[in-house]
C-alpha cells in the first residue's frame, strides 16, 4: 500500500481515514493535541476499517503488504519521540520536576522499560537533524541509519543494536572517520533488510572487524556484571533474574535445551509451553543433583528438606504441610517429592506428637535403583523419552496407603509424568513384573495396557 492509499472499508457512521506521507502542520496554539487528535481519529478510523474489511478474505498479497505498510507507519512514530525527548533536554523539563534525566520522565510517564526509555533518548540524540547555535542546520550523527529509520523500514529495536554497536566503534583509539562511516553503512542497510538473527549476526561481524581484540575487555565486563537474583513472593513462588556471563550461559544452555525440548504425550497433547518447559528442566537439574547427594552440607548433613504434616491430611490429602519458613505444600506434592531421597516427612498427630519421621527406608537403595534403571531404561510413561539419569523413582501403590519400597512396586518417571499422570486419569499397573501404564477412558474407551517401547516390544496383555 502506497502512502496515499485510502482505506474504503468504513462502516457506516465512521470517518474515512487518508493516510498522506506528509500530513499537514497545525498552526496555532493548541496544534500538537489537534495532530494527536487527528492521529487517534485516524488509528480509530483504520481498527473500524480493517474490522469491516475481514482481512482474512482480501487475499495473500494484500494482506501481506498490509502488514509491511503498516509496521513501516508504527517504526515511523518512532521520529515523534525523538522530538518530544528534544523538547523535553530542551526546556529542562525533568528537572523541574526533579527528576535526573529525560529517560526517567519518559519512564514515569509512558511506564515503559528503563531500557526501553534510554533507547529512545539515544536514539533522539544520535538520529535527529538539529540546528547550531546559529540557527545552521546540523546532520544526524548518525545520518545513514537516521534515513533508514525515517524510511519506517527499521524496527526501533535493531535501531537501538546498531546504534550501541557504533558507539562502541567510536570510541575506540584506532578507529578512523573511514571505518566508522564503513560500519555505518553496513549497520544501515542490514538492519532494513534483515531480521534479528541475520542482523545480530551483521553487528558481531562489524565489531570483531573494527575490534578484533575485544574479546578479553568484554569478558571483564561479564563477570563485572555477572548477577542473580533469587527470592521468595508472597504467593510463596520463587523469583528470579539473572545475568550471566556467556561462558556460563552457555553451559545452562546446553543442558536446559535438550531437557525443554517439546514434547507430546500419547494422545498428541503438548506438554508445555516454552517457559514451562524450561522451568521443568531446571527442575529435572536439581532434582538430579539431590539424587546423586552431589548437594552441599548444611549443618553437617547434606542438604535436607523437612516437612511437618498432620497425619490427617496426609491420609485424606486434605489440608498442607508446611516447609520449615512456613511455607504451604500440599500433601500430594509431599509424597511425590518423598520418593527422592533427603526429602523427609514428619508425620504428627492430633496433639502435635511425631508418629513417624520417615527416612531412607521410603526410598529405594542404590541397588533397587540400578535394577530399575536396567529394567526401565528411562521415563516408563508410553512415549517418553527421557532417560534415567533425569528420572524420578515412584511408588506405584502410593506409600502412604501401604505400598511398599520393593521392585515389583517402582517404577522410574519424569519429573513431568510423575506430576501429571494422576491429573490426567492415567493409571500405572505391574503386569508380569513391568510396568504398563492404563489410558483414561476419554483417550481409549477400552483402557487397553499401554508399554514404553523403550522397556519392551510386545503385545498388550489381557486384563481380567
Amino acid at each position: 500500500m502506497s502512502g496515499t492509499d485510502e482505506y474504503k472499508a468504513v462502516p457506516d457512521g465512521a470517518t474515512a481515514v487518508s493516510a498522506a506521507t506528509d500530513p499537514p502542520v497545525a498552526d496555532g496554539p493548541g496544534s500538537v493535541e489537534v495532530l494527536l487528535a487527528e492521529l487517534d481519529r485516524a488509528v480509530a478510523g483504520l481498527i473500524a476499517g480493517v474490522s469491516a474489511e475481514e482481512l482474512t478474505v482480501v487475499g495473500d498479497d494484500r494482506l501481506v503488504g498490509f502488514i509491511g505498510r503498516l509496521e513501516e507507519v508504527r517504526n515511523r512514530l518512532g521520529l515523534v519521540d525523538h522530538e518530544i525527548v528534544h523538547a523535553c533536554q530542551s526546556t529542562d523539563l525533568p528537572h523541574r520536576l526533579q527528576l535526573r534525566t529525560v529517560a526517567n520522565l519518559l519512564g514515569q510517564v509512558t511506564r515503559i522499560q528503563p531500557g526501553q526509555a534510554h533507547a529512545r533518548v539515544r536514539a533522539a540524540d544520535t538520529l535527529r537533524a538539529g540546528r547550531s547555535m546559529t540557527g545552521e542546520p546540523l546532520a544526524p550523527t548518525w545520518p545513514r541509519l537516521a534515513a533508514a529509520v525515517a524510511s519506517g523500514l527499521v524496527p526501533p529495536v535493531q535501531a537501538d543494536i546498531a546504534l550501541r554497536c557504533l558507539s562502541r566503534i567510536e570510541r575506540l583509539p584506532w578507529t578512523n572517520r573511514e571505518a566508522v562511516e564503513i560500519a555505518e553503512a553496513e549497520l544501515a542497510a542490514g538492519a532494513v533488510v534483515f531480521p534479528p538473527r541475520e542482523f545480530a549476526e551483521i553487528v558481531q561481524r562489524v565489531t570483531d572487524h573494527n575490534d578484533p581484540d575485544g574479546t578479553l575487555a568484554d569478558d571483564q565486563l561479564h563477570e563485572a556484571t555477572r548477577r542473580v537474583t533469587f527470592y521468595q513472593a508472597r504467593d510463596g513462588s520463587w523469583r528470579m533474574e539473572a545475568r550471566f556471563t556467556p561462558t556460563v550461559g552457555a553451559q545452562i544452555n546446553a543442558v536446559i535445551g535438550p531437557l525443554s525440548k517439546p514434547q507430546h504425550g500419547p494422545d498428541g497433547q503438548d506438554l508445555g509451553s516454552p517457559e514451562e518447559r524450561a522451568h521443568d528442566a531446571i527442575a529435572d537439574v536439581f532434582a538430579r543433583i539431590l539424587r546423586a547427594g552431589d548437594a552441599p552440607a548444611a549443618g553437617g548433613v547434606p542438604a535436607t528438606v523437612v516437612v511437618t504434616i498432620d497425619y490427617r491430611h496426609l491420609l485424606d490429602d486434605t489440608g498442607y504441610g508446611r516447609l520449615p519458613d512456613g511455607t504451604p505444600i500440599a500433601p500430594s506434592t509431599l509424597l511425590r517429592l518423598a520418593c527422592e531421597a533427603d526429602i523427609i516427612p514428619v508425620v504428627l498427630g492430633a496433639f502435635g506428637e511425631v508418629l513417624d519421621l520417615g527416612r531412607n527406608h521410603r526410598v529405594a537403595n542404590k541397588t533397587q535403583t540400578m535394577a530399575l534403571i536396567a529394567r526401565d531404561k528411562g521415563c516408563s510413561f508410553p512415549s517418553c523419552g527421557r532417560p534415567a539419569a533425569w528420572c524420578e523413582r515412584h511408588h506405584i501403590i502410593g506409600w502412604e496407603i501401604g505400598g511398599l519400597t520393593d521392585l515389583t512396586n517402582l517404577t522410574l518417571l519424569c519429573r513431568y509424568h510423575h506430576q501429571h499422570f494422576q491429573r490426567q486419569g492415567w493409571q500405572c499397573e505391574m503386569i508380569d513384573g513391568l510396568p504398563w501404564w492404563i489410558p483414561p477412558r476419554w483417550i481409549d474407551p477400552d483402557q487397553t495396557p499401554m508399554i514404553n517401547n523403550r522397556i519392551k516390544h510386545v503385545e498388550p496383555p489381557l486384563r481380567t
